[in-house]
């Protein structure tokens, strides 16, 4: 009995990682198949599967799939400001302002301790990336009316990987280690 129990709680598991991947496919027609949603954030989604990360915004998914995450247009567009604000000098800042910037970000904590590692986090800026992995091999740099596509190819013949920016701002990457 106690072995039958053991089983079904293996099955169960298996079948809810089976579950919990899932296929998106965004208004211009770009398919993510079999991910899982890393993390939700006010613009979009971070996806996890075979290839590597991607953050794909709310704007470029459909709105049953926006709903679904439950996009806010407002919070979005706050997020967009407040990374667009300047900031204070802190010597003509008040005290609590710079209480505020003595004590950093988690996100600027975790990217300084990846850079340290030589880790690419999502999101980290192209400076960020150059410090955590250095100069690439080969840059393949893109444009439409809006946007700067970059693909920073490393690595050699045995092993190469594929970092994907838009707007100098890390999305996505992909790793082959010629297996």
């Amino acid at each position: 009995m106690k072995y039958r129990q053991i089983s079904l709680a293996i099955l169960a598991a298996l079948f809810a990682s089976i579950a919990l991947a899932d296929d998106f496919k965004t208004t211009d027609g770009k398919e993510y198949k079999n991910v899982s949603v890393s993390r939700v954030e006010p613009d979009g989604i971070v996806l996890k599967g075979e290839s590597g990360i991607s953050k794909v915004y709310f704007t470029e998914l459909p709105k049953n799939v926006q709903e679904r995450f439950h996009y806010n247009t407002e919070k979005a567009a706050q997020q967009r400001v407040q990374q667009q604000q300047p900031s204070v000098p802190v010597a003509t800042a008040t005290p609590d302002v710079q209480k505020r910037a003595a004590s950093q970000t988690t996100e600027q904590r975790e990217n300084e301790e990846a850079i340290k590692q030589h880790h690419a986090l999502i999101g980290m800026t192209a400076a960020q990336v150059r410090q955590a992995w250095g100069e690439p091999k080969r840059v393949i740099r893109t444009m439409d009316e809006r946007h700067t596509y970059e693909e920073w190819i490393y690595g050699g013949s045995s092993s190469t990987a594929s970092l994907y920016f838009v707007d100098g701002i890390f999305k996505s990457g992909t790793r082959d280690d010629g297996r």
